[in-house]
């Protein structure tokens, strides 16, 4: 009855376009799959048995533990994270990941089951809104809300490798003559060409940003 029971369940999610389930043992590695794994990350289901689920997230974008995921769903009863993924092919989509924990009578943990829906559209599209919030339209350079975002982490980073750093404040000079001379179209124009050839000067490593407009 058990096994019927799992092989219509199975049978419904397989059907369901754009989702995987995972079923995880306690250290993470994957002890059964659902076929839709196949058209999600196209990955063979019988050569995945064994593998550790986070080695099947994009490190070089993100990089999540398995010990950091079961915190979190003992915290809380479980959790989701929004998680890039590699394709076989080499490319990367994002998915949206659900863990929940197999409770025994005794209250101890036997495994974990994962849901996996691909996200890879809401999540370029989120990614795009975050992007034209925090960049100014007219030179594409970050804005002041941008910079607030990225000095944190700019921080960190410099003080993690321990070098200096330079903050220089331009300004161009008799701007608002243009603007009344040529007009604000002449203006837009200038303003372009300055970020360009500041873009153009600096480093890799530095940050051009606009704060004012």
């Amino acid at each position: 009855e058990i096994n019927l029971q799992r092989r219509k369940i199975g049978l419904l999610i397989e059907h369901i376009h754009g989702y995987c389930v995972t079923l995880l043992d306690t250290n993470g590695y994957i002890r059964e799959w659902n076929p839709s794994i196949e058209r999600m990350l196209g990955r063979d289901p019988s050569m995945t048995i064994g593998v550790a689920f986070t080695e099947l997230i994009d490190s070089s974008e993100q990089s999540t533990t398995f010990d950091e995921l079961a915190v979190r769903v003992r915290e809380q009863g479980w959790c989701r994270i929004d998680v890039p993924m590699l394709h076989s092919s080499g490319n990367q989509l994002w998915t949206e990941c659900v863990v929940t924990p197999i409770i025994e009578i005794d209250s101890s943990t036997s495994a974990y089951v994962t849901v996996l829906r691909d996200a890879t559209d809401q999540h370029r599209t989120s990614q795009k809104l975050i992007s034209q919030a925090l960049t100014d339209p007219l030179t594409e350079l970050h804005n002041r809300r941008g910079l607030q975002q990225l000095i944190p982490d700019l921080l960190t980073k410099l003080n993690s490798l321990q070098l200096p750093s330079s903050w220089i404040a331009v300004d161009i000079d008799h701007f608002k003559f243009v603007n009344d001379s040529y007009g604000h179209d002449a203006g837009d124009k200038v303003l372009q060409e300055v970020a360009f050839l500041l873009r153009q000067t600096v480093r890799d490593d530095d940050l051009v940003v606009r704060i004012g407009g």
